[in-house]
């Protein structure tokens, strides 16, 4: 497996910062393996063992979406789903291959995944990792909120995550229509992340149509420009002729290969670089304020008082003498408002730390 030149540099200098963002897909975790030793299924396989649950003995029908048979299952038999997807979709830790070790000790900025496995969990404790996994959902974010700070690696599961209950796991189609009216945090961060951020896809060839479609309320909503996104790359086994071109033109270049290769062939060359990337998020996390973000039950929930007084006192703890919903007027300068001063600053996202949330 071989990097083009260029995007070879660009990714080490990317990573030498700590911005990159790793994204997974189904493809990432087949080389895990579940409690019984069976290798984690991959969506054809999964389908026919769904179309067992729901009619055994019967002839299957390779026409049947992954999401209509989740959804038959889901209505007709809710407890047996359970438990084959709980049983098919848990990792054993002892069963993983070495090469998932490089993979997770990277220093991404953030990791989200499509797949519904535990796969970072069992890695956590198969492996001794610089940043632990911290696993989230993105249908039951719960206390952990975007921006919260965070001591080890974020895993977002963008469709949820066993062993939630299979109502909160993303499959068929009624469900993604659900979850299209609703303002998902992590979702809506997730989109704005693959559109400014450099990304590292692998094992998916970016089909998920509720993606998609929050990609697509964003660029009408902010009608960007000029595309100034960074290059971003895509690593899988086969990929499409039209799928090539249309991620071309989003910035995203296909590299063919596998997440062992990537890991075995293209990590090792970007070493120096990782310790780079470690060290510069670790001082960032460091910098940041230990609170985290408040939940709007909690805001809610919280007395007049206790908001006048929490919002009038200084990230260091002191009471600002400014009153709650004032602000110092900004003075004016050659240039405009002062920066320094203005609550209005624009700030050049070119220039934003690449660790900003």
């Amino acid at each position: 497996m071989e990097l083009d030149a260029h995007d070879l540099a660009r990714l080490k200098s990317q990573v030498s910062r700590g911005e990159v963002i790793l994204f997974t897909g189904a493809g990432f975790s087949l080389g895990a393996k579940d409690h019984s030793g069976r290798p984690i299924p991959s969506v054809g396989e999964l389908k026919k063992e769904l179309w067992e649950l729901l009619y055994p003995g019967e002839a299957f029908d390779q026409y049947s979406s992954i999401g209509d048979l989740y959804g038959a299952a889901l209505r007709q038999k809710k407890n047996e789903l359970t438990n084959l997807i709980r049983s098919r979709l848990t990792v054993r830790p002892e069963d993983l291959p070495e090469y998932y070790l490089p993979l997770f000790n990277f220093p991404w900025l953030r990791c989200y995944t499509l797949n519904i496995d535990d796969l970072e969990s069992a890695v956590g404790r198969r492996f001794e990792l610089e940043r632990p996994p911290i696993t989230i959902s993105a249908r039951d974010a719960g206390d952990h909120l975007p921006g919260a700070p965070a001591q080890g690696l974020e895993v977002i599961h963008l469709n949820g995550v066993v062993p939630n209950a299979p109502e909160s796991l993303t499959f068929s189609e009624t469900q993604y229509a659900e979850r299209i009216g609703n303002q998902e945090p992590w979702y809506s961060r997730c989109v704005v992340e693959l559109t400014s951020r450099p990304v590292v896809f692998i094992g998916t060839v970016l089909n998920e149509s509720l993606l998609w479609h929050h990609m697509e309320l964003r660029k009408r909503r902010e009608n960007l420009g000029r595309d100034l996104r960074p290059t971003s790359i895509l690593v899988t086994k086969e990929l499409s002729r039209p799928r090539r071109d249309i991620l071309r033109d989003l910035r995203i270049n296909w590299v063919q290969g596998t997440a062992e290769e990537f890991a075995t062939e293209i990590l090792p060359q970007l070493h120096i670089e990782a310790t780079k990337g470690f060290s510069f998020i670790r001082q960032h996390a460091e910098s940041r304020p230990s609170t985290p973000v408040p939940l709007v039950s909690q805001i809610l929930g919280t007395s007049s008082t206790e908001l006048f007084r929490v919002s009038s006192t200084s990230p260091t703890g002191r009471r600002s003498k400014r009153g709650f919903g004032t602000r110092k007027k900004p003075r004016r300068t050659k240039s405009g408002l002062d920066t320094a001063t203005s609550p209005f600053t624009m700030r050049n996202p070119r220039r934003a730390s690449p660790l900003s949330t």
